[in-house]
């Protein structure tokens, strides 16, 4: 009893000391989620989804095309990534696995415009990485929110006009003949806004008859004519002059 009487206050006095010492809880600001058709916070999603922002697109590590960046993505497959000329094979949760070419089973979206054929493929190489403002994939069966996404989807938001003038230019440059640039300027603000972005990729590859080169512009509009009124309007333009097959 006099063990017990003893040990209980040095019992209370280290629990004290304890929670006195533990840290202070952090609090992350909320992503929310646009996958799903509605707008939910990712914590209230009820599915596995992934969320890329433009940030870590740009300032990453120089990736050449959407499909090294998602290589990162768990539960995502990509192979033909190095072979423009047959575009990436993407596979998702084993969806477009047996393709012998393109994107299969995986819907892909721009700015909630659908980029997969009536086929079931899509193409990915023509996307411009420095457009991108987030990239959202949600994993597993979708077709009822999207049609044929058996696997899943893969949205994609670009990037508005700013306010007030701005400019950017940026020039990678690698190993085997790889050179990236990229230039974009936006004007305007509200009620209307303007942005165009130019883009050249050459690479002449690591392999035999891998040379590459892809020009891209694309430009896009914003319009607010009232409060709860939006109206975008984009056009894009690309030309691939030379994409050569390794092994062909």
């Amino acid at each position: 009893m006099n063990f017990a009487e003893r040990a209980l206050p040095v019992l209370c006095l280290l629990l004290a000391s304890a929670s006195i010492a533990q840290a202070p809880p952090v609090e992350l600001e909320p992503i929310e989620i646009e996958a799903t058709r509605s707008r939910l916070e990712l914590a209230d999603v009820p599915a596995a989804v992934t969320v890329i922002d433009g940030e870590t697109l740009r300032h990453g590590r120089g990736a050449a095309s959407l499909a090294e960046v998602l290589d990162q993505v768990p539960g995502l497959f990509i192979q033909n990534a190095g072979n423009f000329a047959q575009d990436a094979r993407i596979a998702l949760r084993g969806f477009g696995a047996q393709a012998a070419f393109g994107i299969r089973g995986v819907a892909i979206l721009v700015d909630g415009i659908p980029q997969t054929l009536p086929d079931g493929q899509a193409q990915v190489d023509a996307i411009d990485l420095n457009e991108i403002e987030r990239i959202e994939i949600l994993r597993g069966p979708a077709s009822a929110l999207y049609g044929n996404a058996a696997g899943g989807v893969i949205l994609i938001t670009t990037r508005g006009a700013a306010e007030g003038p701005r400019f950017s230019a940026r020039q990678t440059v690698a190993s085997f003949g790889r050179r990236d640039s990229r230039a974009s300027a936006a004007a305007g603000g509200d009620p209307l806004g303007l942005r165009l972005s130019l883009g050249r990729f050459e690479q002449d590859g690591y392999r035999d008859h891998s040379r590459v080169e892809q020009k891209r512009a694309n430009l896009r509009l914003d319009w607010l004519p009232q409060p709860a009124t939006r109206i975008d309007a984009s056009l894009g333009w690309f030309d691939a002059p030379e994409e050569q097959d390794p092994g062909a």
